[in-house]
């Protein structure tokens, strides 16, 4: 690789997990902020929009990204692309303005109908923004992409929707919110790379659709395996139900946001490197589960002993329903994160067909789960989403297994020492809680803050004083790698 692209394609790294690491922090004070000004109903109502708008765009967002990138791009290839993407947006915004009341009696939510047809806007926007990233993605301009994620999220959906949201404008205000940030970035994508449109000939529109059936129906099983939780409780459990199964989700994805930029970016990106070579692609894959497992694990643990202080800090005392929630998830973290290492491997041995066929069995196990479970309420869909996760990691090293002989003693050697860990920050939390409770009388929230205080304290002295036992040999071999 050119030394030159070498060192844009680090920068663009360290700008993307930085900006990343910020987004995430920022996050979670605008969601500490507008979680008290608007009901977990109006949040609902957002997310069941959501839902409709993101598989939508499914229709022209995905073959024609994927296609102006991978292509030898002129400027009668790009003006094919943007008039495509144009063209399928403002088809798929009428059809769905005159959907919207069809679509109400479908999900059963009240007052869907406006919100539907003022939030096509979404769609006619992204299919701008999506062409211009698409040109900046291919400069690898990421440093100046993630400031502009910065600068969208911090004002759009953040600064915004709390203005709007102190007005009492609920489910506006964060409609508002995601149409302005949708603004924002054209502008600054516009105002970033001015791209001349140039008549096309019809071998440029052939090449922005090649593939657009096959390419749009896996994107298509994949929306729907990430959304399929999301559609049934909407549908049979109401917008409130939905609001409050939302929050816990996104507070259970915070950890994988965090720890899941730099994995993404420096392990994941090293495993693909490896598409040839089977005995390298082997050693990645169990240094990375290990690492995931080794961060990830012990998270979980902390995460759904604190679930209750992290709620009412969070989101409030209106988000009470949310917390049996997030204790369900807490146990996915790592699973939602680790499957991305079987994936990536899957993918880079280009095994594409077993990507699509285990992405439709996740997608259906995701449904059928969750209707099935659906009586129980959210903590029934929360279980439906955990199960499913664990049956796409278990098929997903099924299939890796395979032409990388991982056996039992390499997943031995990937969990041993991170659910050791584990276990003993359960029996210390058990231990310490009960102790101070019944000595002190410390209710469950101060005795799990205290107890996850002193556990990090005691983790970081030992790892200090014996930092091989602590994070073992593999853990050395990533921290020298990150220091590289």
């Amino acid at each position: 690789m050119d030394t030159k692209i070498q060192l844009k394609a680090k920068e663009g790294t360290f700008w993307t997990v930085g900006i990343n690491i910020f987004l995430v922090v920022g996050r979670i004070g605008i969601t500490a902020i507008t979680a008290r000004l608007i009901k977990p109903e109006y949040f609902g109502m957002v997310a069941t929009l959501m839902i409709i708008v993101e598989i939508a765009k499914i229709s022209f967002s995905s073959f024609i990204n994927k296609n102006l990138v991978l292509e030898n791009s002129t400027k009668e290839l790009s003006s094919a692309a943007f008039i495509v993407s144009l063209f399928h947006s403002f088809i798929i915004a009428i059809v769905l303005w005159y959907s919207a009341n069809y679509l109400q009696s479908f999900f059963e939510v009240p007052n869907l109908v406006p919100l539907i047809k003022f939030g096509v806007i979404l769609i006619i926007l992204n299919s701008m923004v999506n062409y211009w990233v698409s040109h900046l993605e291919k400069s690898l301009d990421f440093k100046w992409l993630a400031k502009r994620k910065l600068a969208k999220s911090l004002l759009g959906t953040g600064i915004f929707t709390i203005v709007l949201a102190w007005y009492g404008l609920n489910e506006w205000a964060l409609l508002g919110g995601l149409i302005l940030a949708e603004i924002i970035d054209l502008i600054l994508l516009v105002n970033k790379q001015s791209i001349k449109l140039v008549k096309p000939n019809y071998n440029h529109f052939k090449t922005v659709y090649k593939d657009a059936i096959s390419i749009t129906s896996t994107s298509f099983l994949n929306k729907i395996a990430q959304k399929g939780d999301y559609i049934i409780a909407s549908k049979y459990l109401g917008a409130e139900s939905l609001g409050l199964y939302e929050k816990g989700y996104k507070l259970m994805a915070l950890p994988t946001n965090l720890v899941g930029a730099a994995i993404g970016k420096i392990g994941l990106a090293s495993l693909a490197d490896y598409q040839d070579d089977y005995s390298l692609q082997e050693k990645m894959f169990v240094r990375l589960l290990y690492l995931i497992a080794l961060l990830l694990l012990p998270i979980s643990v902390l995460i759904f002993y604190l679930a209750d202080l992290l709620v009412l800090i969070l989101l409030g005392p209106d988000w009470s329903e949310t917390t049996p929630v997030l204790k369900v998830l807490a146990a996915g973290i790592f699973l939602r994160m680790a499957y991305k290492v079987p994936g990536t491997l899957l993918q880079a041995q280009r095994r594409f067909r077993i990507t699509v066929f285990i992405q439709f069995v996740y997608a259906i196990t995701v449904i059928v789960l969750s209707f099935v479970l659906k009586g129980f309420g959210i903590i029934g869909i929360a279980y439906a989403m955990l199960l499913a996760l664990c049956l796409q990691f278990i098929i997903l090293n099924y299939f890796v297994s395979g032409n990388i002989n991982i056996n039992f003693a390499h997943y031995l050697q990937i969990f041993k020492r991170p659910v050791i860990i584990s276990v003993l920050f359960i029996l210390f939390m058990e231990i310490f809680i009960s102790v101070s409770q019944y000595f002190f009388k410390l209710n469950d929230n101060y005795s799990a803050l205290f107890g996850s205080i002193l556990i990090l304290i005691i983790l970081s002295t030992l790892y200090l004083k014996f930092k091989s036992i602590v994070i073992g040999e593999m853990g050395i071999w990533w921290l020298n790698k990150l220091k590289k």
